[in-house]
C-alpha cells in the first residue's frame, strides 16, 4: 500500500540531507493478512521507506527498492487508535 503522510518524515535521520520523506509503503508481515481489503483490525504492517523512484511508476517492488524504517499498527478508526495510546499514557 503506498501512503502519503504529513508531516513529512525527516530525510536526515536516513542519510537524504534536506529531502524529507512524504511516501512510504505499508506491507503485511504475513501471507495470511491482506490490505486490500483489510483483512483484520487492527492490523500489524511494515512501514518501508522508498529507495529506488521506479516503484512508483511499476508498483512493484523487490527488497533492494525499499528500505524497512519501522513496524506500525492500522485501525479501522482514529478513535481506537487514541483509545490504545492512552493505555501507554502516564
Amino acid at each position: 500500500m503506498l501512503i502519503e503522510i504529513e508531516p513529512a518524515v525527516e530525510g536526515q535521520r536516513f542519510g537524504l540531507g534536506a529531502t524529507d520523506i512524504t511516501q512510504l509503503i505499508l506491507a503485511p508481515p504475513g501471507l495470511r493478512q491482506t490490505l486490500f481489503p483489510v483483512s483484520e483490525w487492527p492490523s500489524s504492517v511494515y512501514v518501508a521507506r522508498i529507495v529506488d523512484d521506479t516503484v512508483l511508476d511499476t508498483r512493484t517492488f523487490t527488497r533492494g527498492q525499499v528500505e524497512l524504517i519501522a513496524w506500525g499498527t492500522l485501525f479501522r478508526t482514529r478513535e481506537e487508535a487514541l483509545d490504545l495510546a492512552k493505555r501507554f499514557q502516564r
